[in-house]
Formats: C-alpha cells, sequence, structure tokens
C-alpha cells in the first residue's frame, strides 16, 4: 500500500512535466538568433511566432520554443516583440542572408 501511495504523486508529476511541454532546442532552433533588435535590413519577415510554457525554467524554455518554431519555418533570425515574467513570448522570424547576420556579429570583414 506504501508504494501505491508513493507512486501516485511521482506518476502526477512525470504527466505534469509531459504536459509543460519540452522546450529542448534543436539543432535548427540553435541557428536561430533570438533579439530584441531590429535584423538587419536585407533580411526578409516570414512570419510571427509565439510560445508560453509554465513550470520551471519556463521563460528559457520559452526562447527554445521560439526559436525552433520560427526554424522550421525556415527564418534564422526572432525579434521578441513581447515577453512577460509568467512565460509567454511574441515575436517576428525573418529569414536572412549569413552574410547579413555574420556582419552583425562581427564574423565577417565589411570592407
Amino acid at each position: 500500500m506504501k508504494s501505491t501511495l508513493f507512486a501516485g504523486p511521482l506518476l502526477a508529476l512525470a504527466l505534469g512535466s509531459v504536459a509543460c511541454g519540452g522546450g529542448a532546442l534543436t539543432a535548427a532552433g540553435a541557428r536561430v538568433q533570438l533579439m530584441k533588435a531590429d535584423p538587419p535590413p536585407s533580411c526578409a519577415e516570414v512570419g510571427s511566432v509565439s510560445a508560453h510554457a509554465i513550470g520551471p525554467n519556463n521563460l528559457e524554455r520559452t526562447k527554445n520554443t521560439l526559436r525552433n518554431d520560427a526554424a522550421d519555418e525556415g527564418a534564422t533570425y526572432v525579434r521578441l516583440d513581447t515577453a512577460t515574467s509568467e512565460g509567454e513570448m511574441t515575436g517576428t522570424a525573418f529569414r536572412c542572408p549569413a552574410t547579413a547576420l555574420a556582419q552583425r556579429n562581427g564574423k565577417v570583414d565589411s570592407q
């Protein structure tokens, strides 16, 4: 009987963690820049992205979801438009030439 009483709360906790969403950053999502600033002028708008996560590390998981969703749409840059402490974020996704992002990050000589 003790093991049944102990297993119930553990099962509820495990199911709750799954229900809150994963929020792991994918390889494609890792290539998406998430910034508050506007993207370089050569970037083309792809569309809006939004995410919400609850529970531990909700802000980090929400950022990851935004980046993953943007990558799924072919974007390489997300301008963060709104963010709340409750884990809600919205942004605008853009597809940028690699050279534009590299120049912005100081990785390419702009001569």
